[in-house]
């Protein structure tokens, strides 16, 4: 290695001086170049340290630090009298193609990160770390963080199944603020997710509801309550009579943000046991104006609590079922849903499913 082969910024001088202090008398790895970088303090660098204290603790480099091990039988190689992993070599290397690539003169600490992330996934230390059993996964809607929420689970899940496990995996763990989430896969290239054992709230006056809805109450099913459920996410679930009745639904929104202000559940998902497609078992529309969502095209959250009421209700007179519910017909988004729950010794195990597809990919620059 040419000691001129590669020509850094000031701010990616001290973070490479800092990466030897961490990983001496070993040579540096990528994690050491990720630490050193959170711990140079400046610029995007201190941006980077201050996030990660916030949410791995304030002594989060001595902890991974002290996991930092070299790669059996990696090649060691020298630099300006540094010693580099040959993954470190290869961070490098991608690091100064990026710079040719952006027409750049130096290698700053951006080009390193996102090298680093492409190139040694193991370094990935944030959501990509198993902990407890699992991956730490967090979700946000545009207006707020939220503790769970289903279709997200399954496309984190396919991710980490697809792009960052070493090898594939028959189940894994998601570890929300709501609880772990297990997900699992099956021959038909449907992800379950294991949600949380079920709550059942407040029930709701059928009056304010239809109000809430726009809608006459007699297309409400009042065979059945209007209640709040939750598997880690609560809404408010609304039985209605019929496909008209669904179509026909146009949230008042004053009315709408009336009746959540002193619940739990902030979304609202109505269903009816008549469907567009003869294959599926319910139709159903989730609106979630609270969280920036007017209506949504697919709620795994919400089918969940909608799973466990059935059950618990016996809307199919049954303990048991295996059923397909599809979603975002009225927003000409459709989606299906799959919906497996059974209720025995007086507890309901819910389980969602969904098929998932990788749309798009980009590079975040830092």
């Amino acid at each position: 290695m040419k000691n001129n082969e590669y020509t850094f910024t000031n701010r990616m001088k001290r973070v490479i001086e800092l990466a030897s202090q961490l990983s001496s008398p070993d040579c540096i790895s990528p994690i050491h170049l990720f630490l050193a970088t959170c711990q140079e303090g400046t610029g995007v660098c201190g941006e980077l340290n201050l996030f990660l204290k916030k949410v791995l603790g304030p002594d989060f480099i001595k902890v991974f630090q002290s996991k930092c091990e070299l790669i059996n039988n990696e090649s060691v190689f020298f630099y300006n009298e540094l010693k580099l992993s040959e993954t470190t070599v290869d961070v490098f290397n991608k690091a100064n193609e990026k710079k040719d690539l952006y027409k750049q003169v130096l290698i700053n600490e951006g080009h390193i990160i996102q090298s680093i992330f492409e190139v040694d996934e193991k370094t990935a230390i944030l959501s990509i770390t198993p902990k407890n059993d699992g991956y730490d996964v967090r979700i946000f809607t545009p207006n707020e963080e939220i503790p769970f929420a289903g279709h997200p689970a399954l496309g984190t899940a396919y991710i980490i199944q697809n792009e960052i496990a070493e090898e594939p995996k028959g189940k894994l763990i998601l570890n929300f603020k709501a609880g772990q989430t297990p997900v699992t896969f099956d021959q038909d290239e449907i992800f379950w997710m294991q949600q949380n054992k079920p709550t059942f709230g407040r029930v709701f006056d059928i009056n304010k509801v239809s109000d809430v809805l726009n809608i006459d109450k007699e297309y409400i099913d009042n065979r059945f309550p209007i209640q709040e459920v939750s598997t880690g996410l609560p809404v408010i679930i609304v039985p209605l009579r019929s496909l008209e009745a669904t179509k026909k639904v146009r949230i008042n929104k004053e009315k709408y943000f009336e009746l959540i202000e002193h619940t739990d559940a902030k979304a609202i998902m109505v269903f009816s046991p008549e469907t567009y497609n003869a294959e599926n078992n319910l139709n159903v529309r989730d609106f979630a104006d609270y969280y920036g969502i007017p209506e949504d095209a697919a709620t795994g959250s919400s089918n969940g609590c909608l799973a466990a009421y059935i059950v618990n209700y016996r809307y199919f007179d049954k303990s048991e079922i295996n059923i397909r519910v599809e979603q975002g017909y009225e927003i000409k988004r459709p989606s299906l849903l799959f919906l497996r729950a059974s209720e025995a010794n007086g507890e309901i195990r819910v389980n969602v499913g969904g098929k998932v597809e990788k749309i798009a990919q980009g590079d975040w620059f830092l």
